[in-house]
């Protein structure tokens, strides 16, 4: 469903019955590894992000400053605009940027 690449975390969905079938955790797991072995292991796909954010820390994702540089840096000024005004709308309140 969801990579959590900006939070280190991975999951399977299925439905909620470990208690009641503690092997469905395995099989959960194997089919995780299943998953990360076809799309970050098949010759030709991209980088997997979660494993390069944790190589890299998160820092663009975490510090809104550096974030918005690289957004800038990579040509998407106006993006960074949009997420500021987003951000803080325009209500008076103040805030360092």
């Amino acid at each position: 469903m969801g990579h959590g690449a900006h939070t280190y975390q991975r999951a399977v969905r299925t439905r909620s019955l470990i208690d009641v079938e503690p092997d469905l955790a395995s099989q959960m797991r194997s089919n995780r590894m299943e998953w990360l072995g076809f799309y970050a292991g098949t010759p030709g796909t991209l980088p997997d992000p979660m494993q390069g954010a944790m190589q890299t820390g998160s820092t663009l994702h975490n510090r809104l400053e550096k974030y918005l540089e690289h957004v800038r840096n990579t040509g998407r000024g106006h993006l960074a605009q949009d997420l500021m005004e987003r951000l803080y709308p325009n209500i008076g309140a103040t805030h360092d940027s």
